[in-house]
Formats: structure tokens, C-alpha cells, sequence
């Protein structure tokens, strides 16, 4: 699955590079997509003509069809990338906002707000799930109820990706 700088978001055959299926995402992609058993998730952005205020949007598509199963409107974009856990998908957003959406039908399971942005690519272990924001905190957060299990402040941007191995968790940041 490549999303195209138009908005566009292909899926080719590994094997033979050949296009499966094209969908218009509508917008700018604004956070890497995901993937489950069944179903790609992306990020769009897009800005209202008059007010110039950028918002986002999240769409679940069919792997098979790239048919859009639903489509969620969001007051900002996400931002790094996405991540699905076993029945949520979690992403970090410009505003400050980290969401847990129901996977199959694109409800908020729940929201947090935090004074910064995301734009990390976040990491699943255990029952946590973990943020970086662009001021350097390292948010772990519960996957079920979103309930802040603890934090790091760093002095640098964490962008990249989060890795957790044997109860210890690795990132980069800025400084």
C-alpha cells in the first residue's frame, strides 16, 4: 500500500509490482498508513478555502477493494503515523490530541488532550500504548482507557519510531 503525493493511495502486488486497486483518500496524506487482517488506515489533511483552518481525516479501506469502510472528520490532522492494536487503532494529532478509535467502525473509544503536538510514530507493548510529541515527551498510555501509566521529557522533538524490547523502551529525540 503506497499513498501518492496527490492523495492517492495504491495497493501493488509485491510480486509483481502490478496495480490492485487505486482510492482518492481525499487530501494530503498527513501521518503513514496502517494495516490489520482486513483493513488499510489513513490520514488525510485538508484546509477549509475561506478560513484556511487545516483539519483531518482518518478512513478505513478494504484491502481487497480499497472501498472506503468508514470515514471519521477530525478538528486537526494526525500526524507521524498509525498503529492497530488488537481492537483500536491509536494516533497522535497537530492539536495535541492522542484518539483510540474502534477499528471496525471508527468510533472514539477515547480521546486525551495534551499541551503538544504528535508527530511520532507510535509503538504498542503489553497494554501500553506509546507517544512521543514534537516537544519531547514520551507519553505511555493505557490502550483500554487512555489513562496516563507514566511520562519522560526529553529536551528534542521525538519524530522517529519507538522501540520496546524486554520492558525497555528506545527512541530518539532532537537534543
Amino acid at each position: 500500500f503506497l499513498p501518492l503525493g496527490s492523495g492517492t493511495l495504491v495497493a501493488l502486488n509485491a510480486a509483481d509490482g502490478k496495480l490492485i486497486w487505486r482510492a482518492e483518500a481525499g487530501g494530503e496524506f498527513s501521518a503513514a498508513p496502517t494495516t490489520d487482517e482486513r483493513i488499510v488506515y489513513a490520514a488525510t489533511k485538508y484546509s477549509e478555502p475561506q478560513q484556511g483552518h487545516v483539519h483531518g481525516t482518518l478512513r478505513a479501506l478494504s484491502k481487497t477493494t480499497g472501498v472506503t469502510l468508514w470515514m471519521r472528520t477530525l478538528p486537526a490532522p494526525l500526524g507521524g503515523s498509525l498503529v492497530a492494536g488488537a481492537k483500536a487503532l491509536f494516533a497522535g494529532s497537530a492539536d495535541g490530541r492522542v484518539y483510540a478509535f474502534d477499528k471496525q467502525t471508527g468510533l472514539t473509544l477515547w480521546i486525551n488532550q495534551y499541551a503538544e503536538a504528535f508527530s511520532s510514530e507510535p509503538s504498542l507493548a503489553g497494554q501500553l500504548v506509546y507517544l512521543g510529541t514534537d516537544r519531547g515527551t514520551m507519553f505511555a498510555l493505557d490502550q483500554t482507557t487512555g489513562r496516563l501509566a507514566w511520562l519522560y521529557r526529553t529536551s528534542g522533538a521525538i519524530h522517529g519510531g519507538i522501540a520496546i524490547s524486554s520492558g525497555i523502551v528506545y527512541f530518539g529525540s532532537g537534543d
